[in-house]
């Protein structure tokens, strides 16, 4: 109807008006920043459907609602999960765990993880959290995280996200274990007058919106019935990866011992400060 059609473009016309990005804790204009939210931003359009990644059992949230309605529907059941539902995504660390041996700490895993929670909107207008996730949307979050591997060799993106999240584990286990003092080095100069290449990153982009639609025919003389889905989501990504004496293990093995001589052997010259290495 053109009543319904008028109501969806506005709909589409609100979504995508420009969204405020924002980047904390690190240069905006970075590659650093640009990753995180251009990860930030294609894991939206995975939630809603808009694009898809060609992942046996690996579907969007939309499409998982959707599925459920139909069933409903074609059983003639009352429709069991909200046709409107508001969440919030974000990417967070996972399980961190390292090998460590003779002044050397190897990056066993350092997980990439999707996390979720349902919002609603207070009576001034405001997106406030429930504290708790959307059931089908915790599904989804859980299928994320666990295939991220999977959806990373399809989408660099995410690849490089993970990488990120690896760089950050690095640089916290080094002031854990306090490594510049250690090694009588210090980092003022890169942490505070090594110019950062500059990597433009958007201050807004705009919203992203789908409607997918269910259209099912009955035997009764309503003819058939529509199904609008609306899915709003919103997202970030944390990386806060805190580093405990607990996550690093001993190697018994030899094999971080036998990497960290390989190593030194490789050095060029001891004026060198950084080299290829194959491991």
């Amino acid at each position: 109807p053109e009543r319904v059609q008028n109501g969806l473009s506005q709909w589409h016309n609100t979504c995508h008006l420009p969204q405020q990005v924002r980047v904390l804790g690190i240069p905006y204009d970075s590659r650093f920043g640009k990753v995180m939210v251009d990860a930030d931003y294609y894991m939206k359009r995975l939630v809603d459907g808009s694009v898809t990644l060609d992942i046996d059992g690996f579907t969007s949230l939309t499409d998982m609602t959707l599925a459920i309605i139909h069933q409903d529907i074609k059983n003639n059941r009352p429709i069991s999960v909200p046709l409107i539902s508001l969440n919030r995504f974000w990417f967070y660390p996972g399980e961190n765990s390292f090998l460590e041996d003779k002044g050397v700490i190897y990056i066993k895993k350092s997980d990439v993880q999707l996390l979720n929670e349902e919002e609603f909107l207070t009576k001034d207008g405001k997106v406030a959290g429930t504290g708790r996730p959307n059931p089908l949307a915790d599904k989804f979050t859980h299928r994320f995280s666990e295939r991220y591997a999977e959806i990373a060799k399809k989408e660099p993106i995410f690849a490089e996200l993970e990488g990120l999240f690896r760089f950050v584990a690095l640089t916290r286990i080094m002031k854990h274990r306090d490594a510049p003092s250690e090694a009588g080095l210090s980092l003022d100069y890169l942490l505070n007058q090594h110019p950062v290449n500059n990597t433009p990153v958007s201050r807004t982009l705009p919203g992203i919106s789908t409607v997918k639609e269910i259209k099912h025919r009955s035997e009764t003389q309503r003819g058939y019935s529509e199904h609008y889905l609306w899915l709003p989501s919103c997202g970030g990504v944390s990386i806060d990866i805190d580093i405990r004496d607990r996550n690093i293990e001993r190697d018994k093995s030899g094999g971080i011992a036998g990497i960290r001589e390989a190593t030194l052997d490789a050095r060029p010259s001891k004026e060198s400060l950084y080299w290829d290495f194959s491991a």
